[in-house]
């Protein structure tokens, strides 16, 4: 189960920045820095910003999967065909 969201575009700009496609990503939130139990760790977390070695040892707290294109997984997944008619086409 999950929910589909509609994204206005001055919000996709601000999501696009952190979200990239085939790329799994560790957020951190700014404020967690300045004020949470991450304090200590500033700076050697600001230096890690970028690609790093990480396992998300499980499942990940969220998944995000974007549907921004026709046909695709994400369509048929949803019920709106497309992906697996694409195949039957050829």
């Amino acid at each position: 189960m999950a929910q589909l969201k509609i994204v206005p575009k001055e919000d996709w700009s601000i999501l696009d920045k952190y979200l990239h496609r085939s790329t799994d990503v560790v957020l951190v939130p700014e404020e967690a820095l300045l004020n949470g139990s991450l304090g200590s760790m500033t700076s050697k977390i600001r230096d890690l910003e970028g690609y790093v070695d990480y396992s998300f040892g499980g499942d990940p707290d969220i998944r995000v999967d974007i549907l921004d294109e026709f046909p695709s997984f994400q369509a048929s997944e949803l019920g709106l065909g497309g992906f697996d008619d694409e195949e039957d086409d050829g």
